[in-house]
């Protein structure tokens, strides 16, 4: 890849990580920069922009990612195989991951900083949109399982959500938060959903993106034990 391609490319990822930065916390304001976008890809460049997913998951984990910096400092990329990375906060107390498989592959990179990460066998084949984990006494432990959808999703669609998020998250009262966020009005499936998750997160109700962030620093709070020997 030339040098002049990444400077158009670091140039406007910086341009949009600022915009990011600038309403990390409100989700109606990044829902209206993905829309914005696809209409400008519409009206002046190809016509159609159906499909073009990657956008909305780069605006919802980089805006948790600002939001959890604020108290725990600059997240840095590792790699967890050639084409794969995962995100780790400077005091490694914080890792996320984004719509990649925790792995064998995952479970070795980790093993580098002396821990282990908190994801069974079964569940290995499963690619959750986006998970935070917590160091916890060497183990890092999932907090927050969040899933996103850009698109209307039917009753088939919805079913399938919630059993792969019990499969991810158990059933368990004290398991990690379960979201999941719709750019789209999602209609009458949402008493379906509640069966599965702790934050429904729509256009409607987009106060409920603030919230889930709030609550997810809740769960991250420390003692003092949680840290890399």
């Amino acid at each position: 890849m030339s040098g002049e391609k990444i400077k158009v490319f670091k140039e406007t990822f910086t341009k949009l990580d600022d915009l990011i930065k600038s309403h990390y916390t409100n989700f109606e304001e990044l829902r209206n920069i993905y829309f914005e976008f696809l209409e400008y890809l519409k009206e002046e460049k190809v016509g159609t922009s159906g499909g073009f997913t990657g956008l909305s998951e780069y605006l919802i984990l980089k805006a948790i990612q600002i939001h959890l910096e604020q108290k725990h400092g600059k997240f840095e990329w590792k790699k967890k195989t050639k084409d794969a990375y995962f995100s780790i906060s400077k005091d490694n107390k914080i890792l996320i991951t984004h719509a990649m498989s925790i792995d064998d592959d995952m479970k070795r990179a980790i093993e580098k900083w002396r821990c282990s990460i908190a994801w069974s066998e079964n569940k290995a084949k499963l690619r959750p949109d986006i998970v935070i984990f917590k160091l916890t006494n060497n183990h890092y432990k999932p907090v927050a399982i969040i899933q996103i959808k850009v698109y209307a999703v039917n009753p088939k669609a919805v079913k399938d959500e919630v059993e792969k998020i019990r499969k991810m998250a158990g059933d368990g009262y004290e398991g990690p938060l379960r979201a999941i966020i719709f750019f789209f009005k999602i209609g009458k499936h949402k008493e379906e959903l509640k069966k599965g998750f702790n934050y429904i997160i729509t256009p409607e109700n987009h106060q409920e993106f603030e919230k889930m962030l709030q609550k997810i620093d809740k769960k991250l709070n420390f003692i003092q034990n949680d840290s890399l020997e």
